[in-house]
């Protein structure tokens, strides 16, 4: 969700067998509206817009999530000439 709260991206995630998080190629872009959430860009037809924009709308009276996307560097990047050398 944006700061402003009034952009989000919906993404379907899934838990692997060994406990990490998966987040399928599929989603949603959405915007607040007057009216509740509206899906802008994402896949399928008007009929599954409207069913995903009432599950936002839904998903703002349960518990907030956060999830920390930070990527954690290596201590050194690695010279080209090493990375060809270990193929």
């Amino acid at each position: 969700m944006s700061r402003s709260g009034r952009k989000a991206v919906l993404l379907f995630v899934f838990r692997l067998p060994d406990g990490r998080i998966e987040a399928m190629h599929d989603g949603y872009f959405m915007r607040k509206t007057l009216h509740g959430w509206e899906a802008s860009e994402g896949n399928g037809g008007p009929g599954m817009y409207e069913r995903v924009e009432k599950f936002v709308t839904s998903l703002e009276q349960t518990p907030k999530y956060s999830l920390d996307l930070t990527i954690e560097a290596p201590a050194r990047c690695i010279e080209e000439s090493d990375y060809e050398e270990n193929e």
